[in-house]
């Protein structure tokens, strides 16, 4: 029995980031994502992040972002960047709900 792992082959010179999967003698291009999506990760986790953060705000009456950077000019800027994280999230999340789509029957099992 052989087993056979898809791997990315190193970017070839002069060619930006395009990456072939190795496959079992076919190489298909793997297309490239616009780079919001490439970002998601990260606008995802600062989304997690700023959610705890205001949950513990409203369990323990503590916030965490003003314990750690203080009051003033830097946790205004945390602040920010939570909120643009949750706003660049919203049309992965209208993509997630098919908003706009009609469908008469519902999916699933």
């Amino acid at each position: 029995m052989t087993v056979q792992v898809n791997t990315y082959a190193q970017p070839k010179p002069g060619r930006g980031s395009d990456h072939e999967v190795i496959s079992g003698g076919s190489a298909p291009t793997r297309p490239d994502r616009p780079p919001i999506k490439r970002s998601e990760p990260i606008w995802l986790a600062l989304v997690v992040l700023g959610a705890l953060n205001w949950g513990i705000v409203g369990l323990f009456d503590t916030n965490v972002v003003s314990e750690i950077l203080g009051t003033g000019t830097a946790t205004d800027v945390v602040y920010v960047v939570f909120g643009l994280a949750g706003l660049f999230m919203i049309p992965r999340l209208l993509e997630e709900l098919r908003m706009g789509t009609h469908r008469a029957h519902p999916t699933g099992a």
